[in-house]
């Protein structure tokens, strides 16, 4: 009995370490807005270049480069980008919330260009963009919410913030499955657009962080 009451009581400590810090939530925001628009991106991204170069692309070209150049720009801008904001933060303990922000604010509009590019280089271009902006905002997702949760609570913190982000993550490929079916091409572009709003709720929660929560939840090692 006595273990289980320590178990319980440890439990609701750990929930309440990130549900009742303001903090931890507005990363979390943050994080919603990366995964809600990398879901949709990886579900849909290649049926919609196929679709809209139907001239120029075959359904394996269209996987393999909305694919390809995605993660490329994602992968050397997550190596690049974290390494210099592990560097830039020990000067400046907001900066991995400033570098998120401003990367997802200058991926918002790359998200929206993937809808509306004319060619398939601007596509190309655009999937590129916004594979590296990603990289660089995910790379400080996770240690944004390190930030501002102590190390004992970190691993329940990192699980629910999680939880929450791919379950409204989730949503987002059925938006874009159903917008498809409804209004065609026209119906992926709203999509797109709708993402890239996110990003920038996702930047905006950040910056209301760095100005009015951060300091007060930062955890100092």
């Amino acid at each position: 009995m006595d273990v289980c009451k320590a178990t319980c009581a440890g439990m609701g400590e750990s929930i309440r370490a990130f549900w009742g810090n303001p903090s931890a939530l507005l990363a979390t925001i943050g994080l919603v807005a990366i995964i809600f628009a990398n879901n949709a991106y990886l579900s849909w991204a290649p049926k919609f270049a196929a679709v809209r170069f139907s001239q120029d692309l075959t359904v394996g070209s269209a996987g393999f480069g909305t694919m390809m150049w995605h993660h490329a720009a994602a992968f050397a801008a997550i190596l690049l980008g974290g390494f210099l904001t592990d560097v830039a933060v020990r000067r400046h303990a907001r900066c991995r919330l400033y570098v998120q922000a401003f990367a997802m604010l200058l991926g918002a509009p790359a998200i929206a260009m993937i809808g509306f590019g004319a060619t398939v280089q601007t596509l190309w271009f655009a999937v590129a963009a916004y594979g590296l902006f990603r990289g660089v905002a995910e790379a400080n997702s996770h240690a944004n919410l390190h930030d501002v949760v102590e190390p004992r609570f970190r691993s329940s913190a990192e699980g629910l913030s999680s939880m929450v982000a791919f379950f409204v993550g989730s949503l987002s490929p059925l938006m874009f499955g159903w917008l498809s079916d409804r209004y065609g091409i026209a119906g992926f572009r709203f999509g797109f657009v709708v993402l890239s709003v996110g990003y920038v709720m996702g930047a905006a929660s950040l910056l209301i962080s760095a100005a009015l929560t951060f300091d007060k939840n930062r955890v100092k090692e």
